[in-house]
């Protein structure tokens, strides 16, 4: 679980620093956050990495990316009988 949450946080923080960026007209401002978030971008895939290394999702196989998400809702609402 904490690893979703670290992953969801760097990818908000990837959305921020991308409308910055897109906001600012200061060259050196621009230079700084497109250092930034290529920094953001790098860090959230490296989450996603150690994600998919532990099985915890598969993105390449739909279908059982589809029935680990499936088993996981039937548990939540299991739990809430």
């Amino acid at each position: 679980v904490m690893a979703f949450d670290l992953l969801n946080a760097a990818k908000a923080g990837v959305s921020m620093y991308a409308r910055a960026l897109s906001e600012s007209t200061t060259p050196d401002v621009r230079i700084t956050l497109n250092k930034q978030l290529d920094q953001a971008v790098s860090f959230a895939g490296q989450i996603m990495s150690y994600i998919v290394d532990r099985g915890w999702v598969t993105p390449d196989d739909l279908k059982v990316q589809l029935a680990a998400d499936a088993k996981k809702a039937q548990e939540t609402l299991d739990m809430l009988k």
